[in-house]
């Protein structure tokens, strides 16, 4: 009953966001000190200006009129400019930066639903939204390693009776505003169990490439799939890396990017490809029907390898610690 669900999440959609995001927020002082020191920079220059221009300009007019409105009168040194005034200023400024942030974000969406179509054959949004894909990966990837000591999730891996474990997209749901679906898995139980069916048969958006035209979203088990797949030298088989281990550099070793085809489910254990594969040559490497792929760095940042990529390159953007020199690509 949409009628129904569109006024609920326009009152209580915001304590649905918080309940999603609130528990993958990660304290940062530096921050929070920055911000804190802009409000009182920014407090006092209102304040001290209101003070300067109300003294300055007030008319008896606007004088009556404060009295009025404000209700607040000294008949000897006339109304003043007080803090509630400062404060009802910013509050205004800061409801029409959201309101603006509002009107951008839905004029933005229409335009993009409108034009999808014509902007995803010639790859135009399909490669803005892969771009915001791989970095919302890499992010959650970085956000992992914050919290582990500086390790990045564990990549391919198995149980002691050599079946399939849990995939590393699996391990960094809490770290993508998935926190409430991560909650739902049963760890005691293989990945691909019955027990954990009705969590890994749920598409994640993010996990997902929009621009993708086979129309492949789940397997022939009716898994939910993932368009992205992590590079095997660094998401592999092999205990996890921690972020110093990587001496060629967190700038030049490829994480993950968008798989060309033979898509995996997001929780599937083996999920990692070999990118020396080339980048548009096989259905098991990476790539994109719009001529190339975006790869997530270690460090966060994206770069777009288009399909002729020398091999080379993509040998030693693959390698986290083989000591290759990167040549220009």
């Amino acid at each position: 009953l949409i009628w129904l669900e569109i006024p609920f999440y326009l009152i209580f959609g915001w304590i649905l966001f918080l309940h999603r995001t609130l528990p993958v927020v990660r304290w940062n002082s530096a921050a929070v000190v920055t911000g804190a020191l802009a409000l009182v920079v920014l407090t006092t220059l209102v304040h001290g200006c209101g003070l300067h221009f109300f003294r300055r300009f007030r008319t008896p007019a606007s004088l009556r009129e404060s009295i009025s409105t404000i209700g607040t009168s000294d008949h000897k040194a006339g109304v003043r400019w007080s803090f509630r005034m400062t404060a009802s200023v910013l509050m205004s400024v800061l409801a029409m930066f959201a309101a603006g942030l509002g009107v951008v974000g839905v004029v933005s969406h229409v335009f993009q639903m409108r034009t999808r179509e014509r902007m995803f054959d010639d790859g135009g949004f399909g490669r803005v939204y892969s771009r915001m894909d791989s970095t919302r990966l890499a992010t959650g990837v970085l956000n992992y390693a914050d919290a582990y000591e500086g390790r990045l999730p564990k990549g391919t891996t198995f149980d002691r009776h050599g079946r399939g474990d849990f995939g590393w997209l699996v391990r960094i749901l809490p770290f993508v505003e998935q926190a409430e679906l991560y909650q739902r898995i049963d760890f005691a139980s293989r990945w691909d169990s019955v027990a954990n069916r009705r969590v890994f048969s749920t598409p994640i958006q993010k996990f997902l490439d929009v621009a993708a035209d086979d129309g492949t979203n789940e397997t022939d088990l009716g898994l939910a799939v993932t368009h992205y797949a992590a590079n095997r030298y660094v998401l592999g088989f092999h205990e996890p890396l921690a972020m110093s281990e990587i001496s060629d550099g967190t700038s030049n070793t490829m994480l993950a990017s968008r798989a060309m085809g033979n898509f995996r489910a997001w929780g599937d254990p083996v999920n990692a490809r070999d990118p020396a594969l080339g980048i548009c040559k096989s259905a098991n490497g990476f790539g994109s029907s719009y001529g190339g792929a975006y790869a997530a760095m270690v460090d966060g940042s994206v770069r777009f390898l288009n399909e002729k990529t020398d091999v080379t390159v993509l040998k030693a953007l693959a390698t986290p610690n083989g000591g290759e020199s990167l040549p220009e690509f």
